[in-house]
Formats: structure tokens, sequence, C-alpha cells
């Protein structure tokens, strides 16, 4: 409660827009932490107005908290501004739902939707006065789990995560829901809870393992700490993703937000001066660059000579369809060369 007083009266009247650290959006999800209730907060690894809208996020939130033991809770990267008022303030890290200082979720899981990510969530773990790197952390610290586009390269981030998911996010934290769901898991089993994740595919474990560098500090090989680690880190099957289903409510803000940053690269969903309006998830599809990009999509797709692009009758097919992975299945795929 003094968090919750402190947030009200030194946080909320001096950062810019108050309505993104309300936690009230329309579905977002408030429980009663009763004894057994596994609590942990989903951190988007960028700023509000992106990750308020991202469909994948959703559907994190949506999937964790689908069970009445599991209570998930949100946190978005602060703006500069914001950061500079938790600082000067003395506010820390705070989960939306219910102002829980991050640094007392057993479970923190950061979903990364780009390389560049780790630098927010540095940030993130600084404000909520957590170490950066894992070899700091004991068992009475979070544990830090990383999922997302942003864990590719996942050996670049082994210091800072306790696990990584790489491959899709939405399976790897199915996999782990599932196993955590059922158990009263306490801080102290750390230890034992990352030997019985060996036998979930697609989950790295970087404590369990170490680096060999030459004489110039190249890296040589990785190798596991003992016969029980697996060499290789099997990705979770294809067919289960597709057989997969995640009853999304998806979060829609009560407050205006900016879109420019949903698309990487030159795509926005409209022009910088357009904004998502509340009760809307996204801009109207006559938006021009959404148009354009979509339009400038299927001629590639014709291009390559894709079957059935020609049945796509309109861009809200093409949204729902995923366009990227139909243009990488059926051209990038199929062997042949496109000339732009």
């Amino acid at each position: 409660m003094e968090l919750k007083r402190k947030i009200e009266s030194e946080f909320l009247p001096f950062v810019a827009k108050a309505t993104r650290f309300l936690g009230n959006e329309i579905h977002s999800v408030q429980k009663d932490p009763g004894e057994g209730t596994l609590r942990l907060v989903l951190g988007y690894a960028g700023s509000y107005d992106s990750g308020i809208i991202h469909p994948e996020y959703d559907a994190l939130y949506s999937l964790w908290n689908g069970e009445k033991s599991v209570w998930a809770e949100r946190i978005y990267a602060y703006s500069p501004s914001d950061e500079e008022v938790s600082r000067e303030h003395g506010v820390p890290a705070f989960s939306l739902e219910s102002k829980t200082p991050v640094n007392q979720f057993p479970l923190i899981i950061f979903y990364l939707p780009n390389v560049l990510s780790i630098l927010e969530v540095l940030t993130i773990l600084d404000l909520s006065s957590i170490s950066h790197y894992r070899s700091e952390r004991n068992q009475t610290h979070s544990l830090i789990v990383g999922c997302g586009p942003g864990i590719t390269a996942a050996e670049c981030l082994t210091d800072f995560f306790d696990i990584l998911l790489p491959g899709d996010a939405i399976t790897g934290n199915c996999r782990l829901w599932q196993f955590l769901k059922t158990r009263d898991w306490k801080l102290p089993e750390k230890e034992s809870l990352f030997h019985e994740l060996l036998s979930i595919p697609g989950v790295y474990l970087p404590g369990l393992y170490k680096e060999e560098y030459s004489s110039y500090g190249e890296l040589l090989v990785i190798k596991p700490n003992s016969a029980s680690v697996p060499t290789r880190i099997e990705m979770f099957p294809e067919e289960e993703l597709e057989r997969m289903t995640v009853n999304i409510a998806p979060l829609v803000p009560l407050g205006s937000v900016n879109s420019r940053n949903y698309f990487p690269g030159d795509w926005r969903l409209g022009s910088e001066s357009e904004s998502v309006k509340p009760l809307h998830r996204l801009q109207p599809i006559s938006s021009p660059s959404l148009a354009s990009f979509f339009r400038d999509t299927l001629k590639i797709l014709r291009m390559a000579g894709s079957m059935g692009v020609d049945q796509l009758i309109s861009f809200n097919q093409v949204v729902l369809a995923n366009s990227w992975l139909y243009f990488k299945k059926h051209s990038l795929l199929g062997g042949k060369t496109i000339r732009l």
C-alpha cells in the first residue's frame, strides 16, 4: 500500500501519460493472489505504444492468465522521461495491475521484439534493483526468462538470463506454463527446477553450460557442465505449434497510442501523425502506408509465381494470413529468384 501511495503522489503526476501505468485497460486481468498462486510479471522490452497492440505479447498474457492458479502482470519499457521521474523520486519498477515491485516476483519473463531490446531489459532490471548479470544473482533473486524474436542470437544474451526460450515464444511459454502451473514453486528450488526443465525441448539454461575460449579470446566451444545436460537444444516440433490454440482477449488501451514503432523498418501502420484511438486495435485499412505495404507484398508474391495469391480478396485477409510467413513459405523456400 505504501508503494501505491507513492506512485499516486510522486510518480503519476509527473509522467507524460499516466494512463499507461494504471493497468486498467480493457481485458487486463485482476486476480486475488491466494496461497499457492504463481505470480509472475511479463515484461515487454519496448514502448507501451508497440507493446499494447502486439498480438504475440497479447497471446502470452492470455496464455498465462488462462490458469486460475497463475497471475501474470505486465510492465513495459519506460520512456526516458518516465525513467528520469522514477529515479528522481525513488519509485522502483512496478507491475501495472497490482503495483507490486518487480523484484518481488519469483518469475520475470521478458519478451524481446528485437535484438536491441536487451537495453530495455537491463533498464527495467536496474530500476528494479536486480543485478544485470546471472552470475551475480542467487537463490533469493527472481528467475529471469527471455523469449521473442530478440533472442535469435541467444549466446549474446546468456550473461543476463537464467532461461532462454529460442524459437516461437508462444510455444516456449506454453511448455513452461504447463510445467509450472501444477507446481508449488518457491525460489529456493531454483537449482532443482533447472534440472527438471532439461526434459522440455526448446529450453536453454545458460548456467548449465560453460564456454571455452582461445588465447585470442575467440569462442571455441560451448560444453555442458555434466552428462545429464544435452549438448544441443532441441527446438519445438512445428506440428505442435500448428495444433496449439490460445484464446486471446486483446488488450485495448484507454488512452491514445502512437503506432509508428509497430512495424520494423520503413513500414508503419500509418503516417507519423496518425495514432490508434481507444477501442481501435488497428488503423483503418485505408491507411495509405499500410495499403501500400500489402500492395507491394502482393506484387512480390505474383512476381515469384506463388499459387493462390489472386484468391486473397482483401487486405484484411492478408493481415490474417500473416503475409510475411506466406511470402517466406511460398517464395523464399520455393527455390525461385526474385528480381526487384
